[in-house]
């Protein structure tokens, strides 16, 4: 018997849950000329239903640059089944797509091999006239969770965003004991699936919807 803890601000219900999953297609606009990929990993090899006793976690913060710039910044943070080859349990496909190369530079990111945890941020650049500017610019990022299939983790697995939405895609094969999904202006949506299990989910939007 397992607990899904869903709220929005102002709003809150628990229910018996066990599975949930979804996807939703990644559209870039055509104007997003520039761009940049990496792909990342976790650094843990666990063969499969092999239990990890490590917590993870994948945080976004970019809301520095949404105050300090003229932009407008969107995208997702995904679950997503991954290859049942892959090296590691834990592979982190990052995307970026902006209107200038400065507006792709901005988003950078790095692995915590030590705590098991992926940090998305902005930088700011100087004004370039010294005039105190802002720059107009367009950013999605992508960032998307390829979860080895049959990947049996004990610990949490956290999900914490400024902007971003959260998916849960509806082929992810992962069983969890602990996962805490946090947007602040995203929406964190899934659809239900039979190979997705998490024993207790917190799922909170605070300006998004569930």
């Amino acid at each position: 018997f397992y607990w899904l803890q869903l709220s929005t601000i102002g709003n809150s219900k628990r229910r018996p849950a066990t599975d949930s999953s979804g996807s939703r297609a990644v559209h870039h606009d055509p104007s997003l000329n520039y761009t940049k990929r990496e792909l990342v990993h976790l650094d843990i090899e666990v063969p499969a239903y092999g239990p990890i006793t490590s917590s993870l976690s994948i945080t976004e913060s970019l809301s520095i640059c949404h105050y300090s710039y003229s932009w407008n910044a969107t995208g997702t943070i995904k679950l997503a089944r991954g290859d049942p080859e892959q090296q590691y349990n834990f592979m982190v496909g990052v995307d970026v797509a902006g209107s200038s190369q400065q507006a792709v530079d901005s988003v950078v990111w790095r692995i915590d091999s030590e705590h098991n945890a992926m940090y998305v941020r902005c930088v700011e650049f100087p004004s370039i006239d010294d005039t105190n500017t802002v720059w107009d610019a367009t950013v999605r990022l992508d960032v998307t969770v390829f979860v080895k299939p049959h990947s049996l983790q004990f610990g949490e697995f956290s999900v914490g965003t400024d902007i971003l939405d959260i998916e849960i895609d509806e082929g992810l094969s992962f069983e969890t004991y602990h996962m805490s999904l946090y947007s602040t202006r995203g929406n964190i949506h899934g659809k239900e699936t039979e190979e997705f299990t998490a024993h207790e989910i917190s799922a909170i939007s605070t300006n998004g919807s569930i």
